[in-house]
């Protein structure tokens, strides 16, 4: 929230659901951020929730899980959206797995053709964190489970303008576990503090 409201957020609605009261109770003390809370009665999934937004009247939202971090120019990421006309927009980040084995290779006869030693795979993976133009919420059924693939994959098959935002795998966080929270600490300082 702090990175938002540095990048110029003025207004946030927080969808809960686990641990909701205490959530907001911590939350209510931050009066800068002027939090709204929406509580979900059983789990919507990462996009079930867009629903209760079918009558405000902003026309983009950005949303992003709770446990994800970014340093990223919120700002030149909605320039992005909005240059593009997008009806989604996600934040993607570059991923490279480095296989720690010998990959072998197979020629078409399934003999030995030869082995690559500890190749990297590079992928374009989703961080959790989206531009939404209003239009797409009328997708969403009230209080129907329902997930952010579900909701790209109505997306294309309505012909929606999808897009992605590619972003340097050091540009974000996820801190979804306890552990992974521990060994970024240093790094969510420097995010969320002193706005690197």
């Amino acid at each position: 929230m702090e990175r938002f409201y540095k990048n110029g957020s003025k207004k946030f609605y927080l969808l809960l659901g686990y641990k909701s009261k205490l959530v907001s109770t911590f939350l209510s003390d931050f009066k800068k951020f002027n939090a709204k809370f929406i509580y979900e009665k059983k789990p919507l999934g990462t996009a079930g929730s867009l629903s209760k937004f079918s009558s405000y009247k902003y026309e983009d939202y950005f949303v992003t899980n709770c446990d994800i971090v970014t340093n990223e120019n919120l700002i030149n990421f909605y320039k992005f959206h909005k240059k593009n006309k997008s009806h989604i927009t996600l934040m993607s980040a570059t991923k490279k797995i480095t296989i720690p084995y010998g990959v072998v290779e197979l020629n078409k006869q399934g003999n030995f053709n030869k082995m690559n030693e500890k190749p990297d795979i590079n992928f374009l993976v989703n961080t959790g964190i989206y531009l939404v133009n209003s239009k797409v919420i009328k997708l969403v059924k009230k209080n129907r489970p329902y997930n952010f693939d579900n909701l790209l994959r109505d997306g294309i098959k309505k012909k929606l303008r999808i897009f992605s935002y590619p972003i340097s795998d050091n540009s974000w966080i996820d801190i979804g576990d306890g552990l992974s929270f521990l060994n970024n600490q240093n790094t969510l300082e420097r995010f969320v503090l002193k706005g690197v």
